[in-house]
């Protein structure tokens, strides 16, 4: 949604709280500055990092970050007690649900039941124009598109209803809203009839009652250039019992271009980026890319050690 909107009717509000920023500096790869940054009071004996909870991008991240603490450790005879390490997504389910969490397949499902079993006629404003077909085809790419607006709603810890009431309180398309309301809340009591608990709900849960292993004394975000709203709110809420460190790759003199919890501001837009021109290699197919690619990755013995390939177009990655 526009950042108007997201200002005026505040969907993305959060408290303040005081969070620590670490900046690493960016004249390394990031796992080898990370390694440093979690070992800096370290010198002998155990590694004990086990009252750490450190949050990663990705669960390969989360294994090269194990790997590189054991290789440490292991250089000096010494063993390793890893921090406990998670992916955002994992801090944003309740720990003792009241129900299991309806996965992504469950939930686009019970979409597709709701709508089959609601008549189009009485949402004019969400569906102004008579499918061609009222069937099960028909229902499935409509519940597809409305959960691509739901999971939108959901980055910010928000539901269709609540955008129906902040929304449509400031006459923007009240209407359309509410029918969309509807839809989520019948929903919702289907999932419920079924034992499941729907994802939204749940990730609101487990922002409410924002908790850690007891025996984690500090969260650390580490390598996350952009977290969503749902979990800025969860960090918030953490944040007021024990310590935030957010790691950043990027040297402290940067500090201006990052918000509190590390995600990029508008102070980069309009800055040079001093690439050599001598540095671009042009392929004209994806095929040429490719060429390309592996001309400048062969000289590497373990290019997965040292190579990273950006593709900006899916399209052009095999399935």
């Amino acid at each position: 949604m526009p950042s108007r909107v997201q200002g005026e009717f505040e969907l993305f509000a959060t408290p303040a709280s005081d969070i620590t920023r670490e900046f690493l500096g960016w004249n390394r790869p990031l796992l080898s500055l990370a390694t440093d940054f979690l070992t800096r009071d370290w010198s002998a004996g155990t590694l004990d990092l086990s009252q750490l909870a450190v949050v990663v991008p990705t669960r390969n991240a989360a294994r090269r970050l194990r790997e590189a603490l054991a290789l440490r450790a292991s250089a000096h005879d010494a063993a390793v007690l890893p921090p406990r390490l998670f992916n955002p997504d994992d801090l944003l389910i309740p720990q003792a649900p009241a129900a299991p969490v309806a996965s992504r397949a469950e939930s686009l499902l019970a979409w597709t039941h709701t709508l089959l079993r609601l008549d189009p006629r009485t949402l004019r404003h969400l569906l102004p124009v008579d499918p061609p077909e009222h069937n099960f085809f028909w229902a499935l790419r409509t519940a597809l598109d409305l959960t691509k607006i739901q999971s939108l709603l959901g980055e910010a810890s928000r539901n269709a209803a609540y955008a129906a009431k902040a929304l449509g309180a400031n006459d923007l398309e009240p209407e359309r809203w509410a029918e969309f309301a509807r839809i989520e809340r019948d929903t919702y009591r289907f999932l419920r009839d079924h034992n499941r608990t729907p994802a939204s709900v749940a990730r609101a849960e487990a922002i409410e009652h924002a908790a850690l292993p007891p025996e984690r004394k500090s969260l650390i975000l580490l390598g996350l250039p952009d977290i969503s709203h749902a979990f800025e709110r969860f960090v918030e809420s953490v944040s007021a019992r024990i310590p935030v460190q957010v790691a950043i790759h990027a040297p402290a003199e940067q500090s201006a271009g990052f918000d509190r919890f590390g995600r990029p501001t508008s102070a980069w837009q309009g800055r040079p980026i001093p690439i050599d021109v001598d540095a671009i290699h042009q392929g004209a197919t994806p095929h040429a890319q490719a060429q390309r690619v592996c001309e400048r990755i062969a000289p590497h013995g373990k290019p997965h050690d040292f190579d990273t390939v950006g593709v900006p177009d899916p399209e052009v990655i095999p399935p």
